[in-house]
């Protein structure tokens, strides 16, 4: 199937809708300093984006009060939102999307608290179907469980969709739940990865060629 047939359009947010790199190393310094873990370095931690906070956590050696750490981080989040900056054309593009009636939902690791805050604050005249997080019921990306949830919830199979990511775990989730995948470049993509499709954007309002042309 084309992309021009596609009817669902799911986003992950960070490095695909907004840049929100300083505002993660904010929040990551604060949430070190408070919690005596200053050892800790964001580089190390910005390496592992996609992935949910607590595997991070767990894969930098740090074992307890993930939970706390999780929340402390996603406050400071919430804080320094001002460090954060939406990608150019994006506001624009997802009208244009809504407008010629594609139906647009999220998947991301971040919190969905944080999600709908900084969607509804970039983006307020933009209604997604529907946002999703990682919960006890369904698995982080890599897995394609939140994808398969998303399809099923608003009723178009996966092959009527398409996943914009913009991390290797963001590919795997797509190929996993047998959906087209965009690659945005020009977000927090780790060029060591092997991501294998034709689908790649420079920036983001280069979707709308894609689903005109393919």
């Amino acid at each position: 199937m084309k992309l021009k047939d596609k009817r669902l359009l799911i986003f992950d947010v960070d490095g695909v809708l907004i840049n929100s790199k300083k505002n993660m190393e904010l929040s990551f310094k604060k949430m070190c300093k408070i919690n005596n873990l200053e050892k800790l370095k964001f580089n190390d931690y910005f390496g592992k984006i996609g992935l949910p906070f607590k595997t991070i956590m767990l894969r930098l050696g740090v074992k307890k009060n993930c939970s706390k750490l999780q929340n402390d981080y996603f406050n400071f989040s919430l804080k320094f939102k001002n460090k954060i900056s939406p990608y150019k054309g994006v506001y624009n593009t997802l009208k244009y999307l809504k407008k010629n009636k594609f139906k647009l939902a999220i998947v991301t690791s971040k919190a969905k608290k944080n999600a709908k805050n900084f969607l509804k604050y970039f983006f307020p005249e933009i209604k997604f179907r529907l946002i999703c997080s990682p919960n006890n019921k369904l698995r982080p990306k890599p897995s394609p469980d939140m994808l398969l949830y998303v399809c099923n919830k608003l009723n178009i199979t996966p092959s009527k969709s398409l996943y914009v990511g913009d991390t290797f775990h963001d590919y795997q989730a797509a190929r996993g739940s047998k959906m087209s995948f965009i690659l945005a470049k020009y977000g927090y993509f780790s060029k060591g990865k092997k991501i294998k499709t034709n689908y790649k954007i420079k920036k983001f309002s280069d979707i709308i060629n894609l689903l005109a042309n393919d």
